[in-house]
C-alpha cells in the first residue's frame, strides 16, 4: 500500500469515527433533554405526561360514571313518576264509572219518581172527578125526568148537554143506551119487556163510569120475545 492510499483509509476512518461522536453526542444530548424535562416536571411538582395521560383517563372515566348514575337516578324518577300518574288515571277512572252508575241510577229513580207522582196525580184527578160526578147525578137525573115530560124544552137540553160536556172533560161518560146489548158489567136488570132479546128496551136512569171504573149502573129493561 502506497503513501496516498494509506492516507485515504486513514481520512474514511477519522470521518466515519467524527460521524458516530456526532451521533452518540445527539443521543446523549437527546437523553439529558429528556431527563432534564422531567426532572423540571418533578421540579415544578407536575406529573409527566404518561401518568398526566392516566389521570385524564381516570378523571373522563369517573364523569362517565358520574354522568350514567345522573342518568339512572332519573330515569328512576321519571319511572316512578309514570307509574304514580297510572294510579291516579285508575282512580279517575274508576271515580268516572262510579260517577256514571250514580248518574244512571239517580236518571232511573227520577223516571220512577215521576211515574209515580204522574200516576198519583191521575188517581187524585180520578177521584175529584168522580166526586164531582156524583154530585151533579141527581141533577142530571132531575133534567132527564124534566125532558120526558117536556121534550121540546130548549133551555132543559142546553143545561142538561153542557153538563155533559163537563163530565165528559174529566173522562166521565154516560152508560146505557136504547138498543145496546145487556151487560151486567155496566148495566143493572131492572124487568123484561116484549122486544129484541137481551136488547136494552128502555133506559130508566143512565150509568156513568170514568174509563173501566163503574161509577153507577145503568138501570135498563131488557128485551124478551113473547112466548105467544
Amino acid at each position: 500500500m502506497d503513501d496516498r492510499q494509506k492516507t485515504g483509509e486513514e481520512v474514511k476512518t477519522s470521518s466515519f469515527e467524527t460521524e458516530n461522536s456526532s451521533e452518540n453526542r445527539k443521543q446523549e444530548s437527546n437523553e439529558e433533554a429528556t431527563e432534564s424535562m422531567h426532572q423540571d416536571e418533578r421540579e415544578n411538582g407536575s406529573e409527566p405526561t404518561d401518568e398526566r395521560n392516566s389521570g385524564s383517563k381516570e378523571a373522563s372515566e369517573n364523569m362517565n360514571n358520574m354522568n350514567n348514575n345522573e342518568l339512572s337516578k332519573k330515569l328512576e324518577q321519571l319511572e316512578t313518576e309514570r307509574l304514580t300518574l297510572q294510579e291516579k288515571i285508575a282512580v279517575l277512572e274508576k271515580q268516572h264509572r262510579e260517577l256514571e252508575e250514580f248518574l244512571l241510577k239517580m236518571k232511573h229513580e227520577f223516571a220512577l219518581a215521576k211515574e209515580a207522582l204522574k200516576r198519583d196525580q191521575e188517581k187524585k184527578e180520578k177521584l175529584l172527578a168522580e166526586s164531582m160526578a156524583r154530585d151533579l147525578f141527581p141533577i142530571l137525573d132531575t133534567l132527564d125526568h124534566a125532558l120526558e115530560h117536556d121534550g121540546d124544552n130548549s133551555g132543559l137540553r142546553m143545561i142538561k148537554s153542557q153538563l155533559v160536556s163537563v163530565l165528559e172533560k174529566y173522562g166521565v161518560v154516560e152508560v146505557g143506551k136504547e138498543g145496546e146489548d145487556f151487560d151486567p158489567n155496566w148495566h143493572e136488570f131492572l124487568g123484561y119487556a116484549e122486544g129484541p132479546e137481551d136488547k136494552v128496551i128502555k133506559v130508566v136512569r143512565k150509568g156513568y163510569r170514568i174509563g173501566d171504573t163503574l161509577l153507577r149502573p145503568a138501570l135498563v129493561i131488557i128485551g124478551k120475545q113473547s112466548s105467544c
